[in-house]
């Protein structure tokens, strides 16, 4: 059941998720995005997305979550900068950035001086590398019970999709789900994952909620 006001502040602020030629991804603005996100709409704090080329999805976040520190980043802002953005009036909540996906330091800093991250949404180069080196370094900054959202996730190829899908399946440790009670994560499994959804094109990573905060960069 599509969402319509998530659905239409996409498309007053022209974002490119909801474009005819991306319509395959549209159930990421009318179904998932939505279940997600509406239960947190006033009380979510900061949301981070990777790639925002002209914008159009951090005007949509920022429209839509009230109370809420929209934080983007890209590699060249220079097409931002031609749709009128960084708007400190309009845009009084939202901070633009430029980083390198794909650069470790580039993404730390990031966690060190905006984190933590209620929401990341990584929908930036696409690739592979950058994705994982992205997850990786973002990881410790999301809060708990936070969420790590990777988009696109056929955009390159099928093989591309496969290594993505089994990178994130190998990560879930069976014994953790098997076990009732506190478990120690090891043997290269994400500490603090409490489960990962895959959907049409999306992955999902979501924190444990009962860390302590004070373990969260």
């Amino acid at each position: 059941m599509r969402s319509q006001e998530f659905w239409d502040v996409h498309v007053k602020c022209d974002s490119l998720k909801v474009r005819d030629k991306h319509r395959l991804v549209w159930h990421f603005i009318t179904d998932v995005y939505p279940m997600l996100f509406d239960p947190i709409r006033y009380t979510m704090e900061s949301i981070l997305e990777l790639g925002v080329w002209k914008g159009g999805s951090v005007k949509a976040f920022h429209d839509y979550f009230p109370n809420t520190r929209i934080i983007g980043v890209d590699i060249d802002l220079s097409t931002c900068a031609a749709f009128g953005l960084p708007d400190s009036k309009t845009y009084p909540r939202m901070t633009l950035l430029t980083a390198n996906q794909g650069n470790v330091g580039d993404m730390r800093n990031l966690g060190e001086g905006h984190g933590p991250f209620e929401v990341i949404i990584d929908d930036a180069g696409h690739k592979y590398s950058q994705q994982i080196t992205s997850f990786e370094a973002l990881w410790p900054y999301v809060a708990p019970g936070g969420l790590y959202i990777i988009e696109d996730v056929f955009y390159r190829s099928r093989g591309h999709a496969h290594m993505l899908l089994n990178y994130f399946k190998d990560k879930v440790d069976p014994e953790y789900f098997l076990n009732p009670g506190p478990y120690e994560v090891q043997d290269g499994k994400v500490k603090d994952l409490s489960g990962v959804s895959f959907y049409q094109g999306l992955i999902i990573v979501r924190k444990n909620p009962d860390i302590d905060p004070e373990n969260v960069r």
